[in-house]
């Protein structure tokens, strides 16, 4: 939550991009960085590593994701940074509430 108000002066600055676009670029950015740090491991923690019983739960969680942070910049660009904040930090709080009700 700390990178919101950076996130948040990019799209004033550039307006016209949308949400997408920005987790486009950083999650290229991202990518390339792991890919440089791993060097040639990168097959092991990318495919060795994983049982192959937990792809399908691992696609579900890069979906998932995926959607969130879509929901979080698409707020950042047209919501009061105040409210994305709050929200966003209520996350782990929600989570503790939302666990004690269904285990």
């Amino acid at each position: 939550t700390c990178a919101l108000p950076i996130w948040k002066m990019l799209f004033t600055r550039t307006p016209e991009m949308s949400p997408v676009q920005l987790l486009f670029i950083r999650s290229i950015t991202s990518a390339a960085i792991f890919a440089l740090l791993m060097n040639k491991q990168i097959v092991h923690y990318m495919y060795s590593s994983i049982d192959p019983k937990h792809y399908s739960n691992l696609a579900l969680r890069v979906v998932l994701g995926m959607t969130m942070l879509v929901c979080i910049y698409t707020s950042v660009k047209y919501l009061p940074l105040v409210y994305v904040s709050l929200v966003s930090n209520l996350g782990p709080l929600l989570t503790a509430v939302f666990s004690y009700f269904f285990l």
